[in-house]
């Protein structure tokens, strides 16, 4: 069961509360960290530097960003088939944060050389972007938008490093609709027509990684059976 919606600005003002009031460490209090877990999940800051109060706990990055690379490959994330990677990520954004989820990078460049699903919002409005190896190839928003902006959201990714259904020796991503938890067939936010965004070729890197900007990560959940857009 998942825990319900709770207000992010209401956790960050705890936590300063809790800072201004007394200097000892808190569970509250936000540290600097270079790595960590979250719940299961462990990681490695590769950029920017990323807050968390409690170790296993949400991880946080202020408006000056944070990157961190899970330290399993898909196969170590448990998935059927390591040229795909299916994700369920809890997390929170303050109006203008972003938060980046990117798949099949090689090492040093885990963002610039794979596939990212770019979530940022403006005021009530929550848009996204796809990019291959850091070119830009669809942009839209959900629609709706979530009805509190400012609570806790999820957002289903899936990756493809080669073989996307469909379309043989191709890598590809998908995403379904903003909190929707149990996506089928035909819901990805593409839309199945013609099926998940496509490069020509496989791409060669197993990196898993985040990059946050004034934005939360609270959950990051493996999946490892697979859904597939188009199959």
């Amino acid at each position: 069961m998942y825990p319900g919606s709770r207000l992010f600005l209401l956790a960050a003002v705890a936590t300063l509360a809790a800072a201004a009031c007394d200097d000892r460490p808190t569970e509250l209090t936000l540290q600097a960290v270079t790595s960590g877990r979250i719940g299961d999940v462990a990681f490695t800051v590769t950029g920017g530097t990323v807050f968390q109060a409690v170790p296993g706990g949400p991880i946080f990055a202020d408006e000056s960003g944070g990157e961190v690379v899970l330290d399993a490959d898909p196969a170590a994330l448990g998935m059927t088939n390591p040229s795909h990677v299916q994700l369920r990520t809890r997390f929170a954004l303050s109006d203008s944060g972003s938060i980046q989820i990117a798949g099949y990078g090689d090492a040093g460049s885990e963002l610039s050389s794979g596939h990212w699903v770019v979530v940022q919002r403006l005021e009530g409005d929550f848009q996204y972007q796809f990019r291959l190896r850091g070119s830009l190839f669809a942009e839209g928003s959900f629609s709706p938008p979530p009805n509190i902006p400012s609570a806790e959201q999820w957002v289903v990714t899936e990756f493809y490093a080669q073989d996307a259904p469909g379309y043989n020796g191709q890598s590809g991503i998908t995403m379904w609709p903003i909190n929707n938890l149990t996506p089928v067939f035909a819901q990805d936010v593409l839309g199945c027509s013609p099926g998940p965004a496509l490069e020509t070729g496989s791409l060669s890197g197993d990196a898993v990684a985040y990059a946050l900007r004034d934005a939360w990560l609270l959950v990051v959940q493996p999946v490892t059976q697979i859904v597939g857009p188009c199959e």
